[in-house]
């Protein structure tokens, strides 16, 4: 009898013991889960239907094995109010650098934004035959493309954390017109020869912006560097000062372990000068960005003078170049997309 008490007494014991386990096991649980972060929309590319302007571009270079320097390729798609012009059109302009020569297409898509499929909460567009897709599983971007000379394939892998509106921009109220972000640096697949799966590497960036009012005078760059060092240039600023959502001329660094920089005191040379026979308008070809923050000096020259492009009927500068110079104290050399504004050449 007293044995059986006993055993009684221990079940007992054993049961209360077991039912405490359980309900720390459940907090710690509930914890863990609360714990976990929420999934930060904000780092991913994100759909959207602006009626205003929205714009995606990507730009690579690309390493074929059988040429001896590489193809460096824009995309550029539009959907909105440009110019005189509401519909949605896609460009193709890409620069071989074997044979020295720089080619460019457009694409018109009519009737206006009947042949594009937009969907709000994650990047997938397609305009006609051509689209971009955001596969979230793999955390990549399709982008496929379909013109006359030239059938790119893309994938494009971030390497990076995304460069986000409010870094770079003032934040206020008029900040609802016009919002941007971009991958800075994209580790890139490519079939742009009409072979499947043939995966030829590259590095590039990626970038979305949409909204109104969008002012182009000055200058944009996004240098690679082969260290790793991505570096943004832009010396577009607001015409003035009641359109306080564009931002003031900025350099941004991301280093190659992906530390961020911003940097508004800065200044731009300009070495070399070229001019458009069909618009006698001049285009920088040569200039030196510069500033003690960083200890940054670069070097950026067109690998070709003339790689003008007709957007809707308006010529635009639309490039790649070759980097050279300083970053941190540390020697760097790379490659460059460059959108350059031009100015009426001098009478």
């Amino acid at each position: 009898m007293i044995i059986t008490a006993l055993q009684i007494i221990r079940s007992r014991l054993l049961l209360r013991y077991a039912g405490v386990l359980v309900a720390a096991g459940i907090m710690v649980l509930v914890f863990r889960i609360k714990a976990i972060p929420a999934e930060n929309n904000s780092y991913i590319p994100l759909g959207k239907h602006d009626q205003d302007l929205e714009t995606w571009s990507v730009h690579a270079r690309i390493d074929f094995p059988e040429k001896n320097k590489p193809i460096y390729l824009g995309l550029f798609f539009v959907s909105g109010k440009l110019y005189f012009f509401q519909g949605n059109l896609a460009h193709i302009f890409w620069m071989d650098a074997s044979t020295d020569t720089y080619t460019y297409e457009s694409a018109i898509f009519i009737p206006p934004f009947a042949e594009v499929a937009h969907d709000d909460h994650r990047l997938n567009e397609k305009f006609n035959t051509s689209a971009l897709r955001y596969d979230k599983k793999k955390n990549l971007i399709h982008v496929t493309a379909d013109f006359s000379k030239l059938h790119p394939r893309l994938d494009l892998y971030s390497e990076k954390e995304i460069i986000r509106f409010d870094q770079v921009f003032d934040k206020n109220k008029a900040d609802a017109l016009f919002d941007w972000y971009m991958m800075p640096r994209t580790r890139v697949e490519a079939d742009i020869d009409g072979k499947p799966n043939d995966g030829v590497p590259g590095i590039g960036h990626f970038q979305h912006y949409w909204g109104d009012n969008v002012y182009e005078g000055g200058h944009f760059i996004v240098a690679h560097m082969d260290s790793g060092y991505d570096i943004l240039i832009s010396t577009v600023a607001a015409k003035d000062r009641n359109q306080p959502y564009m931002p003031n001329p900025y350099i941004m660094i991301t280093t190659p372990k992906d530390e961020k920089q911003c940097i508004r005191s800065f200044t731009c040379t300009v070495l070399e000068w070229w001019e458009s026979e069909s618009t006698r308008k001049r285009y920088p070809v040569n200039v030196r960005v510069s500033t003690a923050d960083s200890s940054l000096s670069l070097d950026i020259r067109a690998f070709k003078k003339n790689q003008t492009a007709k957007l809707l009927g308006v010529e635009k500068w639309f490039g790649y170049g070759s980097v050279e110079g300083v970053v941190q104290d540390t020697p760097q050399h790379g490659w460059a997309f460059m959108s350059m504004y031009g100015e009426r050449a001098k009478q």
